[in-house]
């Protein structure tokens, strides 16, 4: 048996050795018996195990991972970890997947088990229960990453940004957010004792909240109405690319349109990304059929794909003011729309730079139903921009201060209305961002001054 767990480590060590992935940093919504990751999924990828084999380019083979070392490790762990013989080969095989992939380093792959992968893939019909809220770990901790509206969470008063200390009595603490997961979500009309520290440096409080089925519609829009008819802005917001998006946002851009606005903001705060497919989709409102909107690399160069606006039947006309709100948690599908719109000068961008993930997932799924979902290639803008770990930069910088959200006021939208009515007015969009700049610049050098006659 030694001989043949030994070499069953060493296939699953070459199968995960392509998988690039870590635990860490994963966002989940909280909900009854599932979790949820946000990942972009091209159409039409056919990437296998098999291609994979002759994109690494050297010698290495399943034979050259069977050396004496891992047979050493075994064998050890095999005659003195105590009741090792007692512990489920499911579980050890699993252990090496999982080992793997996380050595590799790439936060935006990972190994699900099958029971994960089962409780993944049933989350996709969106039937939700839970208290409303997407968490992430960051430092040893469980942090809030994102309230839903109407959701529990936001009636309780959660905010981004909060610590989550522990659950029920169960400290949080060191927890992969898959496993403090299970600890905060449950069916509706139960509750959950939540022991919260506000922004990571409060005072700890007990937050009692009533999980309830949780409603998460993709697009939501508004029409902010001025003194007169020539301040009327259009406003959708767009909090994930999923696959009813598209219907959503031509809806909501058809009823805005109708109302003949100065200009629109579309908010991709918070929205940490979806199926690559709808960025585009929602793109071709925007952009003349056949631009170019987006570039995917994989490891073999004849995978590669440019995606190019298809088109629709109402297409927004070229000098609408545009403005395109961002923050630290738009990613991915986000960062394509965002990167697009930048690239042609078709928009401002306001608010802070973007998360920085360039990369795209595929799901593969093992015969015994878990599931690797690996990174197969990298995307692009139309100007050929990585933005890995960079993300896109605003063109006006705008940032929520912490009395921004005790006061509930949306610093950044206001922001964003002014540059508008602003581009309305003067008609450049160049000039507006000179003259947002500007006004930033001489804010910024006020407040050194004024701390350096303070200093004094």
């Amino acid at each position: 048996m030694t001989r043949t767990l030994s070499y069953f480590f060493a296939f699953l060590l070459l199968v995960a050795s392509f998988f690039l992935g870590y635990r860490a940093n994963e966002v989940w919504f909280l909900d009854t018996g599932n979790f949820f990751i946000k990942w972009s999924i091209p159409p039409g990828f056919s990437g296998s195990i098999a291609s994979s084999w002759s994109t690494r380019g050297d010698d290495f083979s399943f034979s050259g991972l069977v050396d004496t070392r891992i047979e050493e490790a075994y064998q050890i762990i095999e005659n003195n970890y105590y009741h090792f013989s007692e512990k489920p080969i499911s579980d050890i095989q699993d252990g090496i997947i999982r080992g793997v992939v996380d050595s590799l380093q790439d936060k935006h792959s990972e190994f699900l088990t099958s029971e994960e992968a089962k409780d993944f893939n049933d989350q996709l019909s969106w039937d939700l229960e839970g208290i409303g809220a997407v968490i992430d770990a960051y430092d040893k901790w469980v942090i809030v990453e994102q309230i839903l509206d109407d959701s529990p969470a936001k009636e309780a008063g959660l905010i981004p940004g909060d610590v989550i200390l522990s659950a029920n009595g169960v400290s949080l603490r060191d927890m992969e957010p898959s496993e403090a997961v299970k600890y905060i979500k449950g069916p509706a009309n139960t509750k959950v004792d939540l022991m919260v520290q506000k922004g990571g440096i409060g005072e700890e409080e007990l937050v009692t909240i009533i999980r309830r089925k949780i409603i998460i519609p993709s697009v939501r829009s508004e029409i902010f109405t001025g003194a007169t008819t020539e301040e009327t802005i259009g406003y959708i917001d767009l909090s994930i690319f999923w696959e009813n998006s598209p219907q959503e946002f031509e809806k909501k851009l058809g009823m805005i349109l109708d109302a003949n606005p100065a200009g629109l903001i579309i908010d991709l705060r918070q929205n940490g990304g979806g199926f690559l497919d709808v960025a585009v989709d929602i793109l071709s409102h925007f952009f003349p059929k056949d631009r170019v909107l987006v570039m995917t690399r994989e490891n073999d160069p004849q995978n590669n794909t440019t995606l190019f606006s298809h088109g629709v039947t109402r297409e927004v006309g070229s000098t609408l003011p545009i403005v395109i709100l961002v923050d630290g948690y738009s990613a991915s599908a986000s960062e394509i729309v965002a990167g697009a719109f930048q690239d042609y000068k078709r928009a401002i961008i306001v608010g802070e730079t973007t998360y920085g993930k360039w990369s795209v997932q595929q799901p593969f799924m093992l015969s015994d139903g878990s599931e690797l979902k690996i990174t197969v290639a990298r995307w692009f803008t139309p100007y050929d921009r990585g933005i890995d770990l960079i993300g896109i930069a605003p063109d006006i910088e705008s940032r929520l201060l912490f009395e921004d959200y005790e006061n509930a006021h949306d610093r950044q939208l206001e922001t964003a209305k002014e540059v508008i009515l602003t581009w309305a007015k003067n008609g450049s969009r160049d000039e507006t961002i000179t003259e947002f700049t500007q006004t930033w610049s001489v804010v910024t050098d006020s407040w050194a001054t004024l701390s350096g006659s303070l200093s004094e």
